[in-house]
């Protein structure tokens, strides 16, 4: 039989998720309307990403939500060095807000090569696959007042 505080472990800790998946619903948007993107739709870059943001996910389980509710939040704002002038309390909407945070803050850190000099490992990085460019380059020759194609060539390369 779960105990009260467990009951609402288990409840936060929806909010929390739900948070954490509407971050990660506006970055499987956002890569489906970039136009640099062979990300057509959004089943797809979840079936292409589950492993990274269920790493990721974990991740800021450990990080944020557990000491969110097992530990006083006053002490851990104070503890970072911040002074705000109200208390965090533990409800349902704060828990949404950290996952949704916590999401951002970790799309923003996998975005670096480094931090503070360790490198951030591809494991938790996104995979999202870009178009192909195609760019042609055709050489003109002018004789006797006509345009004629001297050299045509076609390069295919991935965009950066």
């Amino acid at each position: 039989m779960l105990t009260h505080h467990q009951v609402f472990d288990v409840l936060y800790y929806l909010a929390f998720a739900g948070g954490q998946s509407l971050f990660m619903l506006k970055r499987a948007d956002l890569a489906v309307r970039s136009p640099l993107n062979a990300v057509h739709t959004k089943k797809d870059y979840f079936k292409n990403n589950w492993v990274p943001l269920l790493i990721r996910s974990f991740i800021e389980f450990v990080i944020v939500f557990m000491p969110y509710r097992h530990f006083d939040t006053d002490k851990i704002v104070s503890a970072i060095g911040w002074n705000i002038p109200f208390h965090i309390p533990q409800n349902w909407v704060v828990s949404a807000f950290l996952g949704y945070l916590s999401d951002s803050i970790m799309d923003w850190v996998v975005m670096q090569d480094k931090i503070a000099g360790i490198k951030v490992p591809a494991l938790i990085k996104e995979t999202i696959p870009q178009l192909l460019a195609v760019e042609t380059i055709v050489a003109t020759l002018r004789k006797n007042g006509k345009t004629e194609i001297h050299a045509e060539e076609t390069i295919v390369d991935s965009v950066k």
